[in-house]
């Protein structure tokens, strides 16, 4: 396939602003229908980015046997209902957001990519820790810091983050098994707003999780740190510890042995220096695209359905957890 024809469902802010733009770039896209909640904003982004024509059901987007693929960016309770019927009829599809509402949903979607593996499913991955993911497992596989055994994420959001958390962590290290956790909420008058100007509950978030070897995963999330939060991944192994994080808009990552008294930076590979050096995020939609025209296996950024079942699950567990105050453990994979 020289050419992927492509169908869009629900280009709201975000698809406008960075993926449909990042689509429209590449040659061997043609964007052919795009279908939103309205007629009037569907004729809009159409006439923004190029769109032969436009859609009034979606569900003729994913008739149409003139698309090769279709990006679902609508909200997460679409994505079952579309996701489904979009493979079955030969399509490849890319999903914004998480993956869907419930494990349930998670695991039929699951089962009918699995049924069409020829064709291309993939969910879009939130933006952290990208430009640091090649580095972070190059380090590893050195054996520079030995046997990990404990990893230590902090993040400070003004939203429910420990998702996005988990995201980053599966996929740099790998399955945890079991987990506790505990949400505190604290009595006290909110100083935060998130992106929409709503005010922020104050709270903190704890798991801690046990990976197959007995290693430790230790998730902090908080919305109260306002400007001092200092949001990074700590890794402790045998022989040495990495750090790597960002802080006043200042991203690092730094190294040391067991018995050294200070940090330093690492000194980043030449094929991985322009990643770092621009800060930018991987290409998801030029991966996709590539996945689909040239068979080519997309990075390891970018979320499976599979991922997505994983992240759903963790979720499930870390509520039941919360709820009960045990140990859950996490379906094996």
């Amino acid at each position: 396939m020289d050419k992927v024809r492509l169908g869009y469902i629900g280009a709201g802010n975000f698809s406008r602003n960075k993926i449909l733009p990042n689509f429209q770039a590449l040659e061997n896209v043609d964007l052919v229908a795009v279908s939103n909640s309205s007629e009037e904003s569907s004729q809009k982004v159409q006439e923004q980015f190029g769109f032969s024509r436009i859609e009034k059901n979606w569900s003729n987007i994913l008739e149409s046997n003139d698309i090769d693929a279709v990006v679902i960016g609508t909200r997460t309770d679409k994505h079952y209902e579309m996701s489904i019927p979009a493979l079955k009829t030969g399509k490849h599809v890319l999903v914004l957001n998480a993956m869907t509402r419930t494990v349930t949903e998670a695991k039929e979607m699951l089962s009918v990519a699995n049924e069409n593996s020829h064709l291309v499913s993939l969910i879009y991955p939130g933006q952290f820790y990208v430009q640091e993911d090649a580095i972070f497992k190059r380090i590893l596989d050195s054996g520079k810091i030995g046997k990990i055994q404990h990893i230590i994420d902090y993040w400070y959001t003004p939203f429910f983050g420990l998702g996005s958390q988990f995201e980053v962590i599966n996929r740099i290290f790998g399955d945890q098994v079991r987990l506790f956790a505990n949400r505190t909420s604290f009595q006290q008058e909110s100083t935060n707003t998130d992106h929409h100007g709503r005010s922020v509950r104050p709270e903190s978030n704890t798991v801690l999780a046990q990976r197959q070897d007995g290693s430790l995963v230790s998730y902090f999330h908080s919305t109260v740190a306002g400007s001092s939060q200092h949001s990074r991944i700590e890794v402790y192994g045998s022989e040495g510890v990495v750090v790597c994080g960002s802080f006043q808009d200042h991203s690092y990552i730094k190294i040391g042995g067991t018995k050294d008294e200070n940090l330093e930076d690492v000194l980043i590979d030449t094929d991985l220096k322009p990643l770092w050096d621009n800060g930018d995020s991987i290409l998801v939609e030029k991966n996709f695209i590539e996945a689909i025209t040239s068979n080519q296996k997309p990075s390891s950024s970018i979320p499976l359905f599979s991922d997505g079942l994983k992240l759903l699950e963790f979720a499930t567990a870390w509520k039941e957890s919360n709820d009960n105050g045990v140990w859950v453990d996490l379906p094996n994979q």
